[in-house]
Order: structure tokens, then sequence, then C-alpha cells
């Protein structure tokens, strides 16, 4: 239910990059409630996944900036 609502909110293109965050949700709840154990390799790939994201969304970001160019002035002959 939430899913579909940041779909209609933000657009599929926008929340597809959180969908790669799962597996690190998905990490950190089985150590919580499961006791398993996080390894340093799961740790590194879920930094990579993170960085990933915020690229992802600082592109998304500075993509929907309005560029105004400079006022053009007008010489007198």
């Amino acid at each position: 239910m939430f899913w579909q609502r940041a779909v209609q909110r933000l657009g599929a293109a926008t929340t597809l990059v959180y969908y790669y965050l799962q597996p690190g949700i998905a990490l950190v709840l089985g150590a919580m409630f499961v006791g398993e154990r996080i390894r340093v390799t799961q740790v590194i790939g879920i930094m990579a996944v993170f960085v990933g994201v915020l690229l992802a969304q600082r592109a998304g970001l500075q993509e929907n900036v309005p560029r105004i160019a400079a006022p053009v002035t007008r010489r007198s002959p």
C-alpha cells in the first residue's frame, strides 16, 4: 500500500530508486528479530547501495532545476 502511494505521489522513476534499499532493511530487521549475524561484506554492499541511491537522488534533483539564461543586453547602434 505504501509503495503504490509513493509511486502515485513521486512517480515510478523516483520510487524505483528506493527499491534498492530493501535488502538493507531486510538485513537490519533480520539482525534485530531473528538474530542473524551481519557480515562485513554485507555492510560494504549496503553502503554501496546507499551511496548509489544518494547519487541517483542528487542527479534527479539537479535535473528538475530550471536553468535561466543570463539576460541579453542590447547595444544601441
